[in-house]
Parts: structure tokens; sequence; C-alpha cells
């Protein structure tokens, strides 16, 4: 009996803390369900427990999951607007550029890359090259040029896809030419950039003939 009692004494002295929302956040977030997941991240300071990053980024990652843009969005600035030194974190905004350009939201992803910077985060080449992208189709082609040329003179193989891609699709010829002559006056450890380059220019050059059609 002694064992039971203390076994119910250590049950109902249990506070809960971030550490036990968040798995359950995440789960809700993983089944595509993240109204659930943000309604529990809400009860959470209902009941005075401080989200964690982690928290956060469940959320969201459920909203990019699900193609959740407005959502998306307002959680983010939510998170912006709590004046914390650890919200939004460099995952945070890398899931709402994801968003952003899946939204074909050009904006967006100009404003999440501006405020990364100002953060003094690093956006990966996945986040780069998909925001270069969109902006390209939103005939944005100047913002995607500043956006690769501020990456200096070794720019990575999928930003370098992208801007070629973009060009072509603007028909910004002299700015393919400019890229290329730079790209391939670039060292042999470009290789690789130089191989998506070449088919980037295929695939673009095909793009372009066929809507001009």
């Amino acid at each position: 009996s002694s064992s039971s009692s203390s076994s119910t004494t250590t049950t109902t002295n249990m506070v809960p803390n971030a550490r036990t929302f968040t798995p359950v956040i995440a789960a809700y977030s993983s089944r595509g369900d993240w109204p659930k997941a943000l309604a529990l991240l809400r009860k959470m300071e209902k009941a005075k427990v401080q989200p964690s990053v982690i928290s956060f980024d469940a959320v969201l990652l459920g909203m990019t999951e699900s193609n959740a843009h407005k959502a998306g969005v307002q959680l983010l600035e939510d998170m912006e607007n709590r004046n914390r030194r650890d919200l939004p974190g460099n995952f945070s905004y890398a899931l709402s550029a994801k968003l952003m350009v899946n939204n074909n939201d050009w904006a967006g992803g100009v404003g999440v890359l501006r405020r990364m910077s100002e953060r003094s985060f690093t956006p990966d080449r996945v986040v780069l090259s998909g925001v270069i992208n969109v902006c390209g189709n939103a005939r944005r082609w100047e913002i995607a040029a500043h956006i690769y040329e501020g990456l200096g003179d070794h720019p990575h193989e999928f930003a370098t896809t992208a801007i070629l891609k973009a060009m072509c699709f603007n028909k910004q010829w002299k700015k393919v030419l400019e890229y290329m002559e730079k790209l391939c006056s670039s060292s042999s450890s470009m290789e690789s950039s130089r191989e998506g380059a070449s088919t980037a220019l295929h695939d673009a050059s095909s793009s372009s003939s066929s809507s001009s059609s």
C-alpha cells in the first residue's frame, strides 16, 4: 500500500512543462492536424507553461506540410512579436520560407530572407534556391538576381541552377551570359555547378520556347 501511495504522490505532483506538451503537439502535426497542434500550444500558455522554440516549430512544421499559408504567416509573426532571443529560430524561418515558396509568395519569401539576415541566420541552399525560383516565376528577376549576387564569388549549385532558370524564363540573356562566364572562370571544384547549370539552361530554354509558341 505504501508503494501505491508513493506512486499516487508522484503522479499528482507532476508539473506539466514544455517537454510534456511538445511531443503531443508534434504528434498532431505529423498526422496533418495542425489546428489541434496550435490549440494545444495555446493551452500550454494558458497553463502558464512557456512554449519552447521546438514547440512552435512543431506547429509550424504541420502548417508547412499542410500548406496552411495564412496560418503559418500569422504564427511566424506571433513568434517574432514575443521579443524572445530564441524565437524564431533558424529552422522556423526555413519552414516559413518553404511555405512561402510552395504558395508562390515571392514577397513573403524575400521577407523571410531579409529577417533571417537581420538575425544573422544563414538560409540553407534549398531555401535560397526556392526563393530565387519563385521570384523568377513571378517575373521579379531583378530581385532574384540581387539574392544570387549576394552569395559572392562561389554560389552553390542549387542557387546557380535556380538563377539560370529564372533568367532564361524572363529572357534576360545578358544576365545568363554574365553568370555563365563567371561560372566557367571558377575553379575545377565548381564542376558539379557547371553540370547543373547546363541542365538548367536546357530545361529553361525548352520552357521558354514552349511558352512563347
